[in-house]
């Protein structure tokens, strides 16, 4: 696996993600944009972790993502569950 997933790459992945699983573009909103404004719901919250997850290799336990949460708050979540750099 890649190691060099900043937080840019995933938001960008989170993005694509958005667009091409749920058919949400939101490529022209900034990354302050919450997962209410975006109009996702917790299953589809759910979903898009899931997706990141099986992309990444990683498991994530116990998150608890509210709808007021940020592109960047899901990306500083998944860089918790990434394995330290060597």
């Amino acid at each position: 696996m890649d190691n060099d997933w900043t937080t840019a790459r995933i938001i960008a992945e989170t993005r694509r993600i958005l667009r091409d699983t749920h058919g949400i573009d939101i490529d022209d909103r900034p990354d302050s944009i919450t997962l209410e404004q975006i109009g996702i719901d917790s299953m589809q919250v759910m979903d898009i972790v899931m997706d990141l997850e099986d992309l990444l290799g990683i498991k994530i336990v116990d998150f608890d993502l509210k709808r007021s949460a940020t592109l960047g708050d899901v990306a500083i979540l998944i860089q918790r569950y990434l394995p330290a750099r060597a």
